[in-house]
């Protein structure tokens, strides 16, 4: 089913990345031998052979396609690290193992790792008891969790749960792979009566018996990736998220913003008490701070008012405020819950319909509907001397339909303009 007028690219998401890439240090530390593509199953069924990049003898990298999405992450470099690593349950144990072992200790009293490289020293891991043996952290570009409500405890790497499963998926078929090369190779070498080892990398190497795997993912440049991310706002710091729940990106980025929005909204109702303040941009956002309206965290809602009102009752919250500029707020008193010029304009329509129930005569009405920018018409509306009695009836439908959608939950909306200040509110 098309879900445009035209084809779309999917791409793959930094979780598939991350288990591609996984796959292959993998691979490479098992047997010693490269991967140019490596096989990943996807959550949903089926799998991609996705192309796979070597950096040294520990890791691989898988570079981000985010197909048609208009993606920020799309060109990153996810990186994934597999080195060997002793597990203990003790502070003690820590500090007596961790000059004798190659990788890393991991700590399972905190879930913490001690390591000569003092990047990874003090880090939490993660564990999955379906995958014995294989732990997963974070390295440079990866973002940390640092506010409550998201779906990682603070502290922990900004790994959502599929791209983990999926992680841990990756690096255990290689294992199971190498499991079944042995017993093939000990299998035929007992049919001919042969004991000598094989050729094969992994009959050495591997035959160390290393029980326990630490993954380490990694982006490159993934710091300032984030910058153009919510990830701030939502409490994640030092790097992107690796995401996605069903592996492939789908070309469609108003639901991945309101997913954004979603999460944020969990971040303040987690930290906060219950009222949420939403406003639709930057401009939203400094009037509510300039004009003092609260201290709390103010969610960018963007142009989907409509998806905000749902969350916000779905979640639970004591009440909304949402605060913005005329030119999009407006679009309210005519039930537009998605603000967007592509989705409907109707300033126009909602000037001239308030405009004529305030008496407004026929000149005033043309000369709406040649204004560009709500700001020029409320300039013509205060020719006429109908500003107030205009807004003040906007203001009523706006309130009718925002309560309309959303139900018992208390709201309230505060529409300005830049050149006006406050319109009106309710």
């Amino acid at each position: 089913m098309e879900k445009d007028s035209f084809d779309l690219k999917t791409g793959i998401t930094t979780g598939t990345c991350a288990a591609a890439a996984t796959a292959a240090a993998m691979h490479l530390c098992l047997t010693g031998e490269t991967y140019s593509e490596a096989k990943v199953s996807l959550p949903s069924g089926g799998f991609l052979f996705v192309p796979v990049y070597k950096e040294d003898e520990k890791t691989f990298y898988c570079i981000k396609d985010a197909g048609d999405d208009p993606d920020v992450t799309n060109g990153a470099m996810v990186k994934a690290t597999v080195v060997p690593a002793e597990i203990v349950s003790s502070e003690k144990e820590c500090k007596n193992n961790i000059d004798r072992t190659p990788g890393c200790v991991l700590n399972l009293e905190n879930n913490e790792i001690i390591s000569s490289d003092h990047k990874l020293t003090g880090k939490k891991f993660f564990s999955n008891s379906d995958y014995d043996g294989l732990y997963l952290t974070s390295g440079p570009g990866v973002g940390i969790v640092t506010k409550p409500g998201l779906e990682q405890e603070i502290g922990y790497p900004a790994i959502n749960k599929v791209p983990r499963e999926m992680i841990f998926d990756a690096a255990s078929r290689e294992l199971l792979d190498l499991s079944k090369n042995r017993n093939s190779i000990s299998s035929q070498n007992s049919s001919m009566g042969e004991h000598s080892s094989s050729d094969h990398a992994y009959s050495h190497e591997s035959q160390k018996q290393i029980q326990n795997f630490l993954i380490i993912i990694s982006v490159e440049n993934g710091e300032e990736i984030a910058k153009k991310t919510f990830n701030s706002r939502l409490g994640i710091e030092g790097g992107i998220s690796i995401l996605g729940t069903t592996g492939i990106v789908e070309p469609m980025s108003e639901r991945a913003l309101v997913k954004s929005i979603e999460a944020e909204m969990k971040v303040v109702l987690a930290e906060g008490d219950g009222n949420l303040f939403a406003a639709p941009g930057n401009y939203g956002e400094k009037y509510i701070k300039e004009n003092h309206i609260t201290d709390s965290h103010i969610i960018l809602c963007s142009n989907y008012i409509g998806d905000t009102i749902d969350l916000a009752v779905h979640l639970n919250a004591v009440s909304l405020t949402i605060v913005g500029n005329c030119g999009k707020l407006c679009k309210l008193a005519a039930g537009i819950m998605n603000t967007h010029s592509r989705v409907a304009d109707g300033r126009f329509e909602v000037f001239a319909a308030n405009a004529a129930l305030s008496g407004a005569p026929e000149n005033c009405i043309y000369e709406l509907k040649q204004a560009i920018t709500t700001d020029e018409m409320l300039l013509i509306l205060t020719k006429y001397g109908l500003r107030e009695k205009v807004v003040e009836k906007m203001m009523a439908a706006i309130q009718s339909h925002v309560t309309y959608r959303a139900g018992v939950l208390p709201t309230h909306v505060i529409m300005y303009s830049e050149k006006y200040g406050l319109l009106g509110m309710y």
